[in-house]
């Protein structure tokens, strides 16, 4: 038997028909969430349609919106793509980043340019010949 066994709920927490997983590590039992919760969360999502689209277009990963709605991502990447907005690959997501360094700290961040147009003007090394020279 493969993952976690579902095991019923104790009848006197509420519906002895509803069932828990049980915790992987402390916190205590988490319940499984109902129909219409997860229909509340998606419902959420359509609601906010251009703030979820205005986030994943300018950066922000597909995960950490669907964390944020508390719905699954592969159902969130499914309405970006029904929405017509193209859903970045993981290659294409890790790909390009700006790297800055604050001159007082020397703190170094790494942020995920949204640009699809912009790329590195300059190869980075002559063994590097996935990046064009063009100025």
């Amino acid at each position: 038997m493969r993952g976690r066994p579902e095991v019923p709920a104790d009848p006197a927490q509420g519906d002895p028909a509803h069932t828990r997983t049980p915790p992987m590590s402390g916190g205590g039992p988490r319940t499984r969430r109902t129909a219409a919760e997860k229909a509340a969360a998606r419902d959420r999502v359509l609601a906010d349609r251009t703030t979820v689209i205005t986030r994943y277009t300018r950066g922000d990963s597909l995960k950490a919106i669907a964390r944020t709605y508390d719905v699954h991502a592969p159902w969130l990447a499914a309405r970006l793509t029904r929405w017509g907005v193209p859903v970045r690959t993981h290659a294409h997501a890790t790909s390009h980043t700006h790297v800055h360094r604050d001159g007082a700290t020397g703190a170094v961040t790494a942020i995920r340019c949204p640009d699809p147009h912009c790329g590195r003007k300059k190869p980075c090394s002559s063994r590097d010949p996935g990046v064009s020279g063009v100025a």
